[in-house]
């Protein structure tokens, strides 16, 4: 099976809060990642689904403000994704899932990127033919992206969220990019690998997609 974007969900708020949370119903077993940006340095960040099991953190960014990326293979009955922390700011997320992923590389080389000028753009080497990147750009300002899929944005208040992905036909050089007035600005980047990549970063989803879809690799 070959790794698709499926759906997803957003939600901003231009208030100063310190939990939001995004309803979206991933099919149990799929990939989900969650894109979180808060205007304010804030701390003791967890975000769960509506079951309240805890998404893993991967790349992220914390300078004065706040911009991750988490990750998990959705369980059963998830209608929603709630992010709490400390420190009321404005903020923005994004949900976005995606079908036939083997395993996720939160560590690639090139995940975290930063600048100030009129492109945004983050690049990575994938490790497989077929896998796709996923992740967010974040500005102040207004992004169009250039390469990639936006697939869902999150635009309120200061920080902009995009979701975008992309994908390559043979390992190499990928990337994630938008243009804008200058500014500001950050990439963050997970690597969703093929089913049956080995070797690398790559964190399986068998056990993962196992315990939440209730398999048993054995039988």
């Amino acid at each position: 099976m070959a790794i698709a974007f499926v759906n997803g969900g957003n939600n901003g708020s231009a208030s100063t809060v310190s939990t939001i949370s995004v309803t979206y119903s991933p099919t149990q077993g799929n990939t989900v990642v969650v894109l979180l940006s808060i205007n304010a340095g804030a701390t003791g960040i967890t975000v769960v689904d509506s079951n309240s099991a805890g998404l893993t953190l991967g790349p992220s960014q914390v300078a004065g403000t706040v911009e991750q990326a988490y990750y998990y293979t959705a369980g059963s009955g998830v209608t929603s994704f709630t992010a709490s922390w400390t420190t009321a700011a404005q903020c923005n997320m994004v949900v976005l899932e995606y079908s036939g992923v083997g395993s996720v590389n939160a560590g690639l080389t090139g995940n975290v990127t930063t600048g100030s000028s009129a492109t945004a753009s983050g690049t990575v080497t994938t490790q497989d033919n077929n896998d796709w990147i996923t992740g967010a750009i974040v500005s102040v300002n207004p992004v169009t992206v250039t390469a990639g899929n936006l697939r869902k944005s999150a635009v309120v208040g200061n920080l902009k969220t995009y979701g975008v992905d992309n994908t390559v036909a043979t390992a190499g050089s990928v990337s994630l990019t938008g243009t804008l007035t200058s500014a500001g600005w950050i990439v963050l980047i997970i690597e969703l690998r093929v089913p049956g990549s080995t070797g690398g970063g790559g964190t399986s989803n068998w056990l993962s997609k196992a315990v939440a879809t209730g398999m048993n690799k054995h039988t």
